[in-house]
């Protein structure tokens, strides 16, 4: 039993994130999805601000700078070939798993605004979720296919 569906009050749906860690508010049905599979990871504040709070923007900031710097390499005349330019697009595509999710962390962990849930919009919701655990996985996929493609230029 993953997901259980609860009717909310304007009150309840106001708080149904930050009470119960994990949830999911559906804005167009007014129903929040409890989610009990990943409840018990959301109780840990402090390492979420130490790993996506400080760790993450340093990492993004040393991968964004590696990436560039193959993107900017990879891109002059002399170095177009199949294999460069598939390996440009892997930069990219790994430059895009962290640069998306890079705003909605920093806002919401270095900035400490995730202790204050309450006056979060539901957009914010929505956004977060997707930046955090939809998008980037999309690009990381591009990368591995692309990297699958290059085996087979091989």
């Amino acid at each position: 039993m993953g997901c259980l569906m609860v009717e909310l009050t304007d009150e309840q749906r106001a708080y149904c994130f930050k009470e119960n860690y994990g949830n999911f508010i559906d804005a167009c049905q007014n129903k929040c999805y409890i989610d009990m599979q990943i409840m018990p990871l959301f109780h840990n504040f402090h390492l979420e601000r130490i790993v996506y709070g400080t760790l993450f923007p340093i990492l993004v900031t040393f991968v964004v700078l590696a990436n560039v710097m193959v993107v900017i390499v990879l891109s002059k005349k002399y170095m177009i070939t199949p294999t460069n330019v598939v390996l440009k697009y892997m930069a990219i595509a790994d430059l895009c798993v962290g640069l998306v999710p890079l705003p909605w962390t920093f806002f919401y962990h270095t900035l400490g605004n995730n202790e204050k849930d309450e006056h979060i919009q539901l957009w914010w919701c929505y956004m977060y979720k997707y930046c955090m655990d939809a998008i980037p996985p999309v690009f990381h996929n591009i990368a591995m296919w692309l990297t699958i493609l290059l085996a087979g230029q091989r």
